[in-house]
């Protein structure tokens, strides 16, 4: 006390007290307190992230490969869930590095809670492990608070595929344009996509061919393009 009152109190000090004082809470208090503790030694002015504007950094920064419109919408929807989540329940955080494991966990089971099945659970937090994940130097992460998150048992495996007597039933009463695109497809094996694109040029009469390279890999293959059977 008569160190402090002489401002000479040495930070070996200071240390020892802010151990006792954690030493003081309930341990899981202690565990978010150190937790909150580390990322405001760690994190400077440079490299904290807003959460404003994480959304916007993180499109923005590089990666192997660029998102669909589509699957960027997902990803957007995520996020925007998160972040008003955010702002509802924890109004005066406003940093990345701000959300801790617990608070994570807390995150999770309010999308739980919200009644979203398994899959649509795990594909929240898978992108939200890799969206921290690409911000840890950005946003000054020491961990990722997804990291320790539960995946959900049970998730959708996919749609089943049709039988044959169902098939046939679809084909036989489908409109004329859309029974068109359904023979194409059920024939050749081709994804309805790239049946809508499907050109007469792709089309090698002379070996009864179709060629044509699929949306699903043209972005990112070299290679040469599919030939399914006319």
């Amino acid at each position: 006390k008569i160190a402090e009152s002489r401002g000479e109190r040495g930070l070996d000090v200071v240390i020892t007290q802010l151990f006792e004082a954690l030493a003081l809470l309930p341990p899981p208090k202690q565990a978010e307190a150190r937790s909150k503790l580390a990322h405001q030694l760690m994190a400077t002015n440079e490299s904290r992230l807003a959460l404003a504007v994480a959304w916007e950094v993180w499109k923005g920064n590089p990666r192997s490969r660029t998102p669909s419109p589509n699957t960027l919408a997902g990803y957007s929807a995520i996020w925007d869930r998160l972040h008003k989540w955010m702002k509802e329940q924890h109004p005066y955080l406003k940093y990345l590095d701000e959300i801790t494991p617990s608070l994570a966990e807390s995150y999770a089971a309010n999308l739980l809670a919200s009644k979203v099945t398994p899959r649509t659970y795990n594909a929240h937090v898978s992108f939200l492990l890799s969206f921290f994940k690409a911000m840890r130097v950005r946003a000054g992460l020491i961990d990722n608070p997804w990291g320790e998150i539960p995946r959900q048992e049970g998730a959708a495996h996919g749609r089943r595929e049709l039988t044959v007597k169902e098939l046939v039933a679809v084909i036989k009463n489908a409109p004329p344009d859309l029974r068109t695109l359904f023979l194409i497809s059920a024939y050749t094996g081709m994804r309805l996509g790239d049946t809508c694109l499907l050109t007469w040029k792709s089309v090698r009469y002379e070996d009864n061919l179709i060629e044509y390279t699929p949306m699903k890999t043209a972005r990112k293959s070299s290679g040469p393009a599919n030939r399914p059977s006319a």
